[in-house]
């Protein structure tokens, strides 16, 4: 299986990582993801690389030499266009130290709320032995290591803006009040129905459905508790929903509260559609991470001109926006990867300047790869396939405001692809350069989750009876298991 997979990377011109740490029954592991495109068909293939046993804290030296050992196992090391995490300091410094590329979206602020505090190494002073460092002179350097280039998980950088950047909205004194009210009370419901089989049978037998509840981690798991509680109500009314609370014995909702938590749904349904959008594996393209978080700005902006009680929600959202993601619409990759996507095009954004940008970048890269492109053969006679849309990204990506720039008559093959009106990647097999140009700057995926499903999976297959398997072994189950489908089919 690995030498198959070998073989297939070995003929990708461009691949992408996803990477992230786990620990389960006192150990600690590393997970590796893998992905490329198919060149005739643009379709996503992936593939798990390692699940690797991490001793001792989780250093940026740690991860750096054990990410770097997987590429290079791989034949990778010089094909992974960027590698995706999450914004642990830890892989935010591996990165910043070993990358080849200088990481450009702002990797020196920001702490993981996620990790633990054990594995962030720049939480204790370092210790620097001189005389160790003379005497092991050129044995171990910097240059030892060579990191692709660095993305930091959108998802994750979403659910930090969802949480902690929202939580400055409670400097409004009256937003602090009813969203503390509010969010006190749906916790006293939520309890009481995680503990008790009677308050579940009372729930379900009244309005035909059950409540969801939050979880510790995820924040778009408060959102759909939040929200299903809003579906009851707006279902059923305040009246019945009160008399459920006094039957278990529970707060009873207000007016106010309830209003309140009507509008909070409504003001974060586009941040939880942003983020299961982006969260994607198969369908997803780094082309996507610019129009989602462009159009999920202007979505809030609008929304604040009627807002009540969550106007400094709002407020607190776009802010977390623009800084958390500053950096990244000043990435020329990222921008000409969204103009190249069929979908998108230039018409996600109103920003001429920004449109220009990318174009210019696109031209800039044609020109510089003009040799390579006119000499590749490109696969015909097999059929392109598009990328499928579900509910939330019909729903989200019909804001779409922008126009075609840049169109005229001329022959340039850009100008063509822009005037065209397909929204299918299967368009771009007309102009050959532009879909080369496509398969390198779309392979990354805006996201990390690639790795928690990873984990989800070796989950599965290291429970508590299975604690004493060997770290070799246990890779060796995860890899087949997830791999089978992918490379053992070829």
């Amino acid at each position: 299986m690995t030498q198959k997979l070998v073989t297939t990377l070995g003929e990708q011109a461009a691949v992408a990582t996803t990477t992230d740490c786990w620990t389960a029954y006192g150990k600690s592991y590393m997970g590796v993801t893998v992905h490329w495109m198919d060149v005739a068909t643009l379709e996503r293939k992936s593939a798990c690389l390692a699940l690797r046993r991490l001793k001792g804290s989780h250093t940026y030296d740690v991860i750096a030499a054990t990410l770097n050992d997987i590429h290079a196992q791989y034949g990778i090391r010089r094909k992974v266009t960027r590698t995706t995490t999450d914004n642990g300091a830890n892989f935010v410094k591996a990165f910043s130290v070993f990358a080849q590329v200088p990481a450009d979206n702002n990797d020196t602020e920001d702490r993981s709320e996620e990790a633990g505090a054990e594995d962030y190494d720049d939480q204790v002073p370092e210790v620097l032995d001189v005389d160790s460092a003379l005497s092991e002179g050129d044995s171990q350097t910097e240059t030892d290591f060579n990191l692709p280039r660095h993305h930091r998980c959108a998802c994750h950088t979403l659910n930090l803006i969802a949480t902690t950047d929202a939580d400055k909205a409670e400097e409004n004194p009256q937003f602090k009040k009813v969203s503390r009210s509010a969010f006190g009370k749906c916790q006293s419901l939520w309890n009481k129905y995680g503990r008790s089989a009677t308050a579940v049978e009372t729930v379900t037998d009244l309005f035909g459905l059950g409540l969801k509840r939050p979880n510790a981690t995820r924040w778009n798991s408060v959102f759909m508790a939040t929200e299903r509680l809003t579906r009851i109500i707006n279902e059923k009314g305040d009246d019945e929903l009160r008399s459920v609370c006094a039957k278990l014995g529970v707060p009873r909702f207000t007016d106010a509260e309830t209003s309140f938590l009507a509008e909070y749904t409504s003001v974060m349904k586009p941040v939880a559609q942003a983020l299961n959008i982006l969260q994607s594996e198969s369908k997803m393209f780094m082309g996507y991470l610019l129009p989602t978080v462009s159009i999920l700005r202007q979505t809030l902006l609008e929304k604040q001109t009627a807002a009540h009680a969550c106007g400094p929600l709002i407020t607190a959202l776009i802010d977390g926006i623009d800084r958390r993601f500053d950096a990244v619409f000043t990435d020329k990759d990222a921008t000409a990867a969204a103009i190249l996507h069929p979908k998108f095009k230039t018409t996600w954004t109103d920003n001429q300047r920004l449109i220009d940008t990318g174009m210019q970048h696109i031209r800039n890269l044609l020109a510089t790869t003009a040799a390579a492109a006119s000499t590749s053969q490109q696969p015909t006679g097999m059929p392109l396939t598009s990328v499928a849309a579900d509910d939330d990204e019909d729903q989200f990506f019909k804001r779409r405001t922008g126009s075609n720039a840049n169109q005229s008559n001329s022959g340039d093959a850009l100008v063509q692809y822009l005037q065209s009106n397909s929204e299918e990647t299967a368009c771009l097999s007309a102009w050959p350069e532009l879909k080369q140009l496509f398969i390198r700057l779309n392979t990354p995926l805006p996201a990390s989750a690639a790795s928690e499903r990873l984990f989800s999976c070796a989950g599965l297959v290291m429970n508590s009876r299975r604690t004493r398997m060997s770290d070799a072994l246990f890779e060796e189950l995860v890899l087949l298991k997830k791999n089978k489908d992918v490379v053992l089919a070829q």
